[in-house]
């Protein structure tokens, strides 16, 4: 979508992220997306990355494609934070976008979901220092609704930092 000015845009783009995934959406791929926006986008511009909080995935081609596009543009990460599949209700069907039906077993041990809790956050600080040493402006949400807001408060906090 080519880039514009103001908060309608911003709402366009809310938009059309909310139509484009739905659970028969193709896995993420974050660095592949990043690597085009670094192929495609040749004015310095603002690159907004919305994703769960672990991803993108701690790595080498990750961290490489996230420099350079630090060093060509300003680049912010949205995070929504996932829910724990633990706290919901039983009675509850809960579908990852990636691996799909979560078993019941699984959320009904205590152990597990501790274990699962561990991992997550391990994941999520190891993907924000990636995104620190680069400089990449963080801010996490607790639902998608609230990213408009989020970014905008993003914003001012970057504006800051010059």
């Amino acid at each position: 979508m080519p880039a514009r000015t103001g908060n309608g845009h911003a709402e366009t783009i809310m938009r059309r992220i909310a139509e484009d995934i739905t659970l028969g959406s193709p896995r993420s791929d974050v660095p592949r997306l990043l690597r085009r926006a670094l192929t495609t986008t040749r004015r310095r511009s603002l690159i907004v990355i919305v994703s769960d909080e672990t991803q993108p995935l701690p790595s080498k081609e990750a961290d490489d494609v996230i420099k350079s596009l630090s060093v060509r543009h300003q680049v912010m990460q949205v995070s929504v934070a996932d829910v724990d599949p633990a706290e919901l209700d039983a009675e509850m069907t809960v579908i990852d976008v990636n691996e799909g039906v979560l078993p019941d077993f699984l959320r009904r041990d205590e152990q597990l979901a501790k274990e699962a809790r561990n991992v997550a956050e391990q994941r999520r600080a190891a993907v924000a220092r990636m995104l620190d040493a680069r400089g990449v402006t963080q801010v996490r949400v607790g639902s998608s609704e609230e990213v408009p807001r989020a970014l905008m408060r993003a914003l001012e906090r970057s504006s800051h930092r010059k």
